[in-house]
């Protein structure tokens, strides 16, 4: 909120200002994204991730590897990183690192304990929400076949009028 008040605030302050300031900070109250957004339809997310190990690690990481490394080349990988980081003090364990596994710990624990009711409970209000859109839907759909079909019975009643007027003239 602030900055759009300094950028609709700043071409007056501008004016203000002797015109050798002036000239270099003009390019800063200019806007950065000045083509238009490409209005091109977004592929939908997929409903489901993709396979993961110990929660965080892709399938296709260990995929890429096993045929160089095979089963256990992976975790080789990860187990000689973290000796080269520890070795040559890179990374220094400390009483940070232990409150971090702490929270951690806890966070993984409220994810596995309450996980799957939150999930369940975000499903049911995405259904209540895409269902109520659905019924939204179709009713404007309904509604407009109705007034296509009233309209093609105006456009036959016009036709008919023709008739009505050639018959009072005979």
């Amino acid at each position: 909120m602030l900055s759009r008040l300094v950028l609709r605030a700043a071409p007056a302050a501008l004016r203000a200002l002797p015109p050798p300031v002036a000239v270099g900070v003009l390019h800063t109250t200019r806007p950065l994204h000045t083509t238009q957004q490409s209005l091109a339809p977004v592929p939908p997310l997929p409903e489901k991730g993709g396979e993961v190990r110990h929660g965080l690690i892709p399938e296709e990481f260990f995929q890429f590897l096993y045929p160089k490394t095979g089963v256990t080349g992976p975790y080789m990988l990860g187990t000689g990183l973290l000796l080269y980081l520890l070795s040559k003090e890179i990374y220094v364990i400390n009483h940070e690192t232990a409150a971090a596994a702490c929270i951690l710990t806890v966070i993984i624990y409220g994810i596995k304990k309450f996980g799957p009711d939150v999930a369940a409970f975000a499903d049911k209000l995405n259904e209540e929400k895409m269902a109520s859109a659905l019924a939204m839907k179709n009713e404007s759909i309904q509604t407009l076949q109705t007034a296509i079909e009233e309209e093609k019975k105006e456009q036959w009643r016009a036709e008919g009028r023709s008739y009505l007027f050639d018959a009072k003239r005979a």
